[in-house]
């Protein structure tokens, strides 16, 4: 017996290529299931043109009976000549008419005057040219204008010529140095409104420092050689200081744990960072720590700005247009890419292959991603970001990691 994959000659009763650790019996069930998907597609498309062949045949069968028809011919012809009749007919009325028609304008222009004497024409040439020549006058007196004063700013004038358009030109200077200076400074005051934030226009969230962004460095924290920071969110809402107590809690809880460990294991924790995001009222903060192991862990709190509230997870999906029905399928979608992107079952030993289909198995699961339960927030350009878990070889240990929901070209392996 063969590997249906690699052609690696098998024991019998073998389950998984030695060579490339294919498990036999899918992979044969697959090519039997394939091979029989392939025989009926040919048989369809075999039937659906010999269905197409004889429906062309009755076709053009119907269409030679109709005309070998000698009742039908004649009716044909009737039809034909009947035709041919009333065109005629047509064409001899709308004659009659036109001929009729040229008769009466022939005698209307007779009995008529003309309409303009020669008297009216030459009048009227007289004050086109009159007009033209007003036009002309006006661009010399332009022209002369202008040559005057480029010679003023020359200073070439005679001094009495010169003291007599001074005043005139002065305030001409004026006028457009005025227009051009409030011209500029509407302008710089329409650029001064755009750049105003519409935070800074009226102050409409209530922060505790005003002086400070959303969210700050509460303090910071060194753990081997990686900084630490601890956020805390400046909304002066109740809520909003529960959520900041809780943050403080858990990672000083852990930032003294690892100080305290004399000797570093893998999975010590080895530094603890923070983002946040901004959407329209959507404020959202994910503290992440990241542990020895490779191992992350997120904790992600969305928050109304105007009332310290926290935002349920429809009205995200709402702001990001994705549906609650498609939500699930495209979480299963994006970390069975992730998984793969991750793992290359291709690339494992025979060993490995039972504990790849385990992990890929419990982090495809769809118990992992319901609507309310998967915590979920908005990035910096609205998009949807999800915390999934993703199951580890080589013992199978729970991982999250933060992925896009559909912009899955950007969910790249980390190992950092």
């Amino acid at each position: 017996m063969k590997c249906p994959n690699c052609g690696e000659i098998l024991e019998k009763g073998a389950k998984f290529c030695g060579n490339c650790g294919t498990n036999v019996e899918q992979a044969l069930n697959e090519r039997v299931k394939k091979e029989a998907e392939n025989k009926a597609k040919a048989e369809k498309e075999m039937k659906d043109k010999i269905k197409s062949n004889n429906q062309k045949a009755d076709k053009k069968e119907n269409v030679e009976e109709n005309i070998s028809d000698p009742v039908v011919n004649k009716e044909i012809e009737k039809i034909k000549e009947e035709y041919v009749r009333k065109k005629t007919d047509e064409k001899e009325i709308k004659r009659e008419i036109n001929t009729k028609k040229m008769e009466t304008q022939d005698e209307n222009n007779a009995d008529e005057k003309p309409k303009f004497q020669k008297k009216d024409v030459y009048v009227k040439k007289n004050n086109s040219n009159g007009i033209r020549i007003f036009i002309i006058l006006i661009i010399v007196l332009l022209v002369i204008f202008g040559g005057m004063y480029q010679l003023y700013k020359m200073q070439v004038l005679p001094e009495g010529m010169r003291d007599a358009v001074s005043p005139v030109f002065e305030n001409l200077e004026n006028a457009l140095k005025g227009n051009k200076e409030n011209d500029e400074k509407e302008n710089e005051e329409n650029i001064t409104l755009k750049e105003i934030k519409p935070e800074d226009r009226k102050d409409e969230i209530n922060k505790k420092d005003k002086s400070k962004e959303l969210v700050y460095d509460y303090y910071t924290a060194d753990i081997g050689d990686k900084l630490s920071r601890i956020p805390t969110i400046n909304l002066n809402y109740e809520n909003v200081q529960r959520i900041n107590s809780e943050i403080i809690d858990f990672t000083e809880e852990k930032l003294k744990d690892a100080e305290k460990a004399e000797t570093k294991e893998g999975n010590d924790l080895v530094n603890v960072d923070y983002i946040w995001y901004q959407n329209d009222d959507l404020l959202s903060v994910v503290v992440s720590l990241e542990y020895g192991n490779e191992k992350h862990e997120y904790h992600v709190y969305n928050i109304n700005v105007k009332d310290g509230e926290n935002v349920q997870n429809s009205k995200i999906l709402e702001m990001a247009n994705v549906s609650s029905e498609e939500f699930v399928d495209k979480c299963l979608e994006a970390v069975e890419d992730y998984f793969k992107k991750l793992y290359d079952k291709n690339n494992l030993n025979f060993i490995e292959v039972a504990k790849y289909e385990k992990a890929h198995e419990k982090t495809v699961d769809e118990s992992n991603y319901s609507i309310s339960d998967t915590v979920i927030y908005l990035n910096d350009k609205s998009e949807l970001v999800f915390i999934a878990k993703i199951y580890t070889l080589p013992n199978n240990e729970e991982d999250e990691r933060a992925l896009y929901l559909e912009n899955l070209s950007e969910n790249n392996i980390d190992k950092d």
